[in-house]
Parts: structure tokens; C-alpha cells; sequence
């Protein structure tokens, strides 16, 4: 169980990581 909510977790933050590299892209 918790191995699976370890992974949602990941998944939740890689997403929000993702929408913020879009919004503000640091890149430059």
C-alpha cells in the first residue's frame, strides 16, 4: 500500500514540476 501511494506521490510531483517548468520556463 504504501509503496503504490510512494508512487503516486512521484507521479503527482513530476506532474506539477512539469506545469511549472511551462509556466516558467527556467531554461533560458
Amino acid at each position: 500500500m504504501e509503496f503504490g501511494l510512494s508512487i503516486f506521490s512521484l507521479l503527482v510531483v513530476s506532474l506539477v514540476l512539469l506545469h511549472v517548468a511551462e509556466c516558467h520556463p527556467n531554461s533560458e
